[in-house]
């Protein structure tokens, strides 16, 4: 465990009084004015605690460094540094073996003064925000509070016999209120400053603790800023290949169910800008380059690379030899073969590059006349050198590459996408013989990403609107409904600064985008997981759009 210890306080915005933070809650009440300030989690992770979270890992025990963070309506004094948790009163280091035991008591008591120190767990609302914080220590357990209408009483505070200047009954305080009603005589009583502040002490700084799992700080994802292509296997690891900017070296890397990173490995000589991957159920991951012929297959285990398929460029001699160059998009089919749109064709290849018939057999018995119809029908469109989706018939073997994705659906099916305007877009779903199911319009402005297809034939598709806010949508084939999933954050929404979708086999939903972007919804959509560089951006936008409300309401 590694722990950061945390002074920080501002002023009251209401009476300008310092209004000392000394535990990490969303609620903080001025001692002097009774004035309640919300401090979101949010806020907290961004404009305040920042730092403490990115610059103490090169700390040493002990050492630490004061900073004054400056927001639009705070100025936050702040000290942190690395320590263990110890005890406000004799400086005394807490037992690092029985933090749990503490936790769950909600305090730990110090072996040498026996003072009490608090000690908790995350609030659930705050765990995909301080993301790899264990427990909170030491904090002033008087500020812990219930909402906002709640005013915070020290805990220590036994309620105090006072006396009704009217009536001259005996009335018990409890400091709740300022405002008191006389129980004999009803008069409204204002409490004198010397009872309230007997019961609300003016507030010092004091110091608590955040304690990290350092195992979670030790394995910190890779940074990218490019982002080209994200997939997810059946067992829910997810899969990148990212550059970073002013680096030659594009990479492919693991992070786990965790929100950990399983291994990393370098592909010199790879684009990220045209790479793209595909994962197999036997935990194959393939790697294509646009501009490459061959095919690289890595283990999903640990990204060592099993086999490299040398391609060739075909020839009159050898129409059919392997060959990547191009490849727009590949996808893994049920039966391990490869399916892959490479400059408008539709193709096939097995696992060992091996090229072999792009659909199955037909599953109907046409005579002769059917046999002609069929020809046809299985072109997709033989009177366009680049069909679109809406060309397309029964067993294509020709497509428009650079607008459509394509993906082996975990329900058995083959689905393509058309991205494009709310006119043109659309998806169609194929059996894996080549015969067309339905073709469908997507309710939506813009699809530049890939669709997931789960084990019950839900399509979740990734989309802008026309305004270019973000939508996340999923169509239930049983019902032949749209239904919107999750809406950009200017609608009300979670999602901002997202354009690659992926969905686990348990409805796990991960979104991201370049320069470290990552945000995670479990089946039930709620966020268990944002990135730094995610919540950065939450802020700087709600930022902008309440300076533009200002704006517009400034006469």
């Amino acid at each position: 465990m590694v722990g950061i210890c945390i002074e920080v306080k501002t002023e009251c915005k209401s009476c300008g009084n310092p209004l000392p933070m000394n535990a990490l809650v969303e609620h903080i009440q001025c001692a002097s004015c009774q004035t309640i300030a919300d401090f979101p989690y949010q806020f907290w992770r961004k404009s305040i605690l920042d730092s403490a979270f990115g610059d103490t890992s090169d700390l040493k025990e002990g050492e630490g460094q004061p900073q004054t963070n400056m927001t639009g309506q705070y100025t936050f004094h702040l000290m942190y540094g690395k320590q263990r948790p110890r005890c406000a009163k004799c400086k005394t280091p807490l037992d690092e073996t029985k933090y749990e035991e503490y936790s769950a008591a909600g305090f730990a008591v110090c072996s040498k003064c026996s003072n009490k120190v608090s000690v908790r767990t995350l609030p659930d609302s705050a765990k995909n925000i301080f993301v790899g914080v264990k427990y909170i220590m030491g904090e002033d357990s008087d500020m812990f509070s219930t909402g906002k209408a709640t005013m915070q009483t020290p805990n220590a505070v036994k309620p105090i016999l006072f006396t009704c200047p009217s009536c001259a009954g005996n009335l018990e305080i409890d400091g709740k209120d300022r405002v008191v009603t006389c129980k004999y005589c009803n008069s409204e009583i204002y409490l004198p400053d010397d009872l309230w502040m007997r019961m609300h002490p003016v507030k010092t700084v004091g110091r608590w603790y955040l304690v990290f799992d350092d195992s979670v700080i030790s394995e910190k994802l890779p940074n990218w800023y490019y982002l080209s292509d994200m997939t997810i296997d059946s067992d829910g690891n997810l899969y990148f290949i990212t550059g970073v900017e002013d680096e030659e070296d594009t990479i492919v890397w693991s992070m786990g169910k965790d929100f950990k990173t399983r291994w990393v490995t370098k592909l010199p000589g790879y684009s990220y800008e045209q790479s793209g991957l595909a994962v197999s159920a036997d935990e194959i991951l393939y790697v294509y380059d646009k501009n490459k012929h061959s095919l690289l297959k890595l283990s999903c285990s640990n990204g060592s690379t099993i086999a490299k398929l040398k391609g060739r460029q075909e020839s009159a001699q050898d129409p059919n030899s392997f060959d990547m160059k191009g490849c727009d998009d590949l996808t893994v089919d049920s039966d391990g073969t490869l399916l892959a749109m490479i400059n408008n064709k539709i193709v096939r290849y097995a696992s060992d590059g091996e090229s072999i018939k792009t659909w199955g057999e037909e599953t109907e018995q046409l005579g002769f006349l059917g046999m002609i119809s069929g020809m046809f029908r299985s072109s997709g469109g033989d009177d366009d050198d680049d069909p679109n989706l809406y060309k397309l018939k029964n067993r294509p073997v020709k497509i428009d590459s650079d607008y459509h994705y394509v993906n082996a659906g975990r329900d058995g099916y083959m689905y393509f996408i058309q991205r494009g305007s709310s006119e043109d877009a659309g998806i169609a779903k194929y059996d894996r013989n080549g015969k067309q199911i339905w073709k469908k319009i997507v309710p939506l402005n813009y699809k530049d990403r890939k669709h997931w297809v789960d084990a019950n034939g839900f399509i979740y598709i990734l989309s802008d609107t026309t305004d270019s806010k973000k939508n996340l949508i999923r169509y239930t084939p049983n019902t032949d409904t749209w239904d919107t999933l999750l809406k950009d954050i200017r609608e009300g929404g979670v999602l901002n600064e997202v354009d690659n979708l992926a969905v686990s086999a348990d409805g796990i939903i991960y979104l991201a985008k370049f320069n470290n972007r990552l945000r995670i919804f479990d089946a039930s959509l709620k966020n268990i997981y944002t990135s730094e560089q995610s919540l950065k951006d939450d802020v700087e936008l709600k930022q902008k759009t309440q300076k533009k409300i200002e704006q517009d309401e400034d006469p």
